[in-house]
Formats: structure tokens, sequence, C-alpha cells
């Protein structure tokens, strides 16, 4: 036992001597970093006037910021900060990282101001269904049994989180499954089993949704005034066909579609109002307000295309506009917004396809739409927002071109760029940084162990189109 704890004491010194030897190494290249480019498709005179700002980490000790022109990457600027104390309890103020550059952002996800959920897996929401497993379960004995909901229930529950209430459910929340209700369907199952003791006390329930068919509730939120507009989504995806479709929403007053939520003060009580309806076979994918809050848009996939909907504060339809083909061979996939701009992006078989619509003078049109086929067929991803291959590091707007910048685990901290335009892909470059892990020689120990890769991290990067137009914002 002795040995062995001495034996792993001797590793973590041998592994923090690495570390240190490491952080040394890299800390002696200082401020002296180089950037490099190749040229994989296009030329990169596409990318002139396009400056980039990389924060780069390393070991809660060391942080570079590079500005790196992207036409002449041998020109970058880089500085460089330490501390042995950890640059993120210090919330890296070494540097000054306030920066000019517009931050692009996903409007996915379900945002914190209301949060839906349909408790799925909690007994305490499917009590009547336990109790039919749990009266044909003897004391002592473990009994289970399939159930169809439907046969139950008329509706799935809810419950209702508002920020600033701090609870969830009631009365909100009675609120919300009075005006949602949505059927379960007629061939929905769970697996309920429950465990009693001797004493025929219930000590395990457990259940298992059905294995055919998930559920997925998401809400995307506007706040005007002091109201929350909002877009429920209640999906299902077949295991069987890899298919996607909505809920039944014929109970909800005026069907799917975009609502408007009203609470008092407390935000212990509410009243709901359907504000726009959906077409009969449309599928909401995104709703969300210009970054003045002026406008708000809805995305939809109907009718095989991915179409746009442009309202005004008071939810006046504005316009419509189709922007590409979307459906099920073509799903939508992500979207991007920035100061004036926004992209949104449908996966393809083979590659993505987007459409960039930009704002000016209050009004919303599409620039242009492209493809990704070439970028993907010379193997660098565009990008991925689930965080797998490529990582998406910015993207900006100006001028009829699209700039869209991502790494990975064996680039970083380097990156590639691709630059887009009404013609399709101008430029994709790999840039590479003499902080990249390969150019350091690893440290190997006398007991065979290696300690080769320095853990970078690239932190808030921005990247903007330079050159003074309201379209890309001013250097």
């Amino acid at each position: 036992m002795k040995r062995a704890s001495i034996l792993v004491l001797l590793l973590a010194l041998l592994s923090a001597a690495a570390l240190t030897g490491t952080s040394i190494a890299v800390q002696w290249k200082g401020s002296s970093v180089t950037v490099e480019a190749e040229a994989l498709a296009g030329d990169p005179a596409a990318a002139e006037g396009l400056e980039l700002s990389l924060p780069v980490y390393c070991q809660n000790a060391m942080l570079w910021e590079l500005t790196v022109p992207a036409a002449q990457p041998r020109d970058t600027d880089s500085r460089f900060g330490f501390s042995s104390f950890g640059l993120r309890n210090a919330q890296f103020n070494l540097l000054n990282l306030a920066s000019p550059y517009p931050v692009v952002r996903s409007v996915a996800g379900t945002p914190d101001t209301l949060k839906i959920e349909i408790p799925l897996g909690s007994s305490s929401y499917w009590e009547e269904a336990v109790q039919l497993v749990s009266d044909e379960t003897p004391a002592g004995e473990e009994r289970t049994r399939q159930i169809h909901l439907a046969e139950v229930y008329d509706a799935w529950p809810m419950r209702v989180y508002l920020e600033g209430n701090g609870i969830w459910n009631q009365p909100v929340g009675q609120t919300f499954a009075d005006y949602f209700s949505i059927p379960i369907p007629q061939d929905y199952q769970v697996k309920i089993t429950v465990i009693k003791n001797e004493r025929g006390k219930e000590t395990g329930i457990y259940i298992e949704n059905d294995p055919q068919c998930s559920l997925e509730c998401t809400v995307d939120t506007v706040e005007i005034d002091d109201a929350i507009l909002f877009l429920l989504k209640v999906r299902y995806f077949s295991w069987e066909s890899y298919q996607e479709f909505s809920a039944d929403g014929s109970a909800i007053p005026g069907g799917w579609g975009i609502y408007r939520l009203t609470t008092n003060e407390d935000k212990t009580e509410g009243s709901l109002e359907t504000l726009f309806s959906l077409p009969e076979g449309s599928m909401a994918q995104q709703f969300w307000a210009s970054e003045d809050g002026s406008t708000l848009f809805l995305l939809t996939v109907e009718e095989g295309v991915l179409r746009l909907r442009i309202f005004d504060r008071n939810m006046a339809l504005l316009d419509t506009q189709d922007l590409m083909p979307a459906g099920e061979e073509a799903p939508f996939y992500d979207l991007l917004q920035g100061e004036d701009f926004f992209m949104a992006v449908v996966a393809d078989k083979d590659r993505f396809r987007f459409t960039v619509v930009e704002g000016q003078d209050g009004a919303w049109t599409a620039a242009f739409s492209a493809h990704t086929l070439t970028q993907e067929q010379s193997g660098y991803s565009f990008y991925s927002k689930d965080g797998y291959g490529a990582n998406l590091l910015g993207v900006d707007y100006a001028q009829d071109r699209l700039a869209v910048c991502a790494t990975n685990h064996d680039l970083e901290p380097g990156f590639y760029l691709s630059v887009y335009d009404q013609e399709g892909l101008a430029y994709l470059g790999l840039y590479t940084t003499s902080l990249h892990p390969k150019a350091l020689v690893p440290l190997r120990t006398d007991l065979g162990m290696e300690f080769g890769e320095t853990p970078f991290d690239t932190l808030s990067p921005s990247i903007r189109w330079q050159g003074g137009t309201e379209k890309g914002g001013t250097s």
C-alpha cells in the first residue's frame, strides 16, 4: 500500500514538473507569436480588410491577444500576459480585452426568461399511471408494465419557470397547462416499474420513456415592454422513420404560433393569448428580435422552403420572404445574428446551405445564398453548433462578403477562415500560429511517459471587416 502511494505521488510530481516545463517553454515565446496562412482554395485577396481578434489562454496562467489581418497574417500583433495566481481568478484583467468587434451570437436555445418543460421522467406527474402498476405489485415484489399514457391522461402536463418568480408550476403553470392542451399520441407508451418492500411500501419507482419516439419541448422568447412574446415548439422524433413532426396543437386557441404572456408584478399569475397563428403544415424553427428590439423575425419550414416573416414590435406582419429550399432532406440547422445581419443555415446531404439577410435603413432583405460543398470537400467543415468537428469562432458580413472563422482540437490555437460572396467560396485559408502544441518538443521522462500537448483554449474571439462601413462597423 505504501509503495503504491509513493508511486502515485511520484507520478503526480512528474506530471506537475512536465506541465511546468511546458509552461515555461510556451511562456518563453512571450509576445513573439507569428501566424502563417496557407491558401486551400480561392484568392487570399478576398479576405482583404478582414481582421481577427483572438484571445488565447493556456494553463490558467498565460494569455495572448492576437490581432490578425487575414490577408497579411505575418503582420499579426500579439500581446502577452502572465499571472501565477491564475488568469481565470483574476478575470483576465492583465490585458485590456475590450474590443470594438461585434459579437455574433447564436439565437438557438431556451432563454432563462421563460422555461417550459414536459416532465416525462418525473413520477410525481404520472401518479395515476404509477398507481395502476402499484396496485398490481404485491408486497416484497417488483412489477413492470407498459402503459399507454393516452388511456390515463387527456394531455401532456407542463411545468413553467418564470425569471423573477423563482418557482415552477403553480399558479402560472396551470394557466399554461389549460391554454396548451396538447393531447398525448395514442401509441405513446412508457414502461413503469414499481418495487415494494415486505410491508408493501413503495421503495422504488422507475419510468422509461417510449424508445420508439422522443419528445422535445423548447421555447424562444422576446421581451416587449411588460410582456413576454414566445414561440413554443413541441416536437416528436421517430426513431423508426427518423422524421420529426409537430405535436397536435388543434386544442390551442389559434393553434401553434406566437403567444403573449402578461403577468402580475410578482409573476405568480398571468394570462395568455395567441398573436400569430402558423399556417397548416408549417414547422416553426426560430423566433427572435433584432438587436435594437424594433423588429421581430420568425423562421418556418413550409411548402418546401425556409420562410422568413418580419414583424414590428406589435406583431404586425411587415414582410414575408422565401430564403432557400428546406425540408426533410435539408433540415434547418442554425441561425447566427450579428449587428445588422443574420445567417440562416440548413444542412443538406453533403454540404450546408445558407442565406445572409442584412438590415439597411430599417429594411431586411436577403443579400445572397451559397453552399459549402467546396469547403466540405477540402476537409474543413463549415462549423458545428454541437461542438463536434469544427467549432465556430466568429462570423461577420460586410460589402457582400461573409467571413466565417472556425477551429478544431487539432488546430487550436490555429484556425481556418472561409470567405463567401455572391459567387460562392472566394477564399479558404488555414492559419497556424507558433503557439501550436506541435511546435513544442514533448517532454519525456525516464519512466517512458510523454507529456506533449499544451492545452490551449481560444476564449471569446471576434472577427470583423474593417473599412468604416456601416455594415461591418467602424474600425
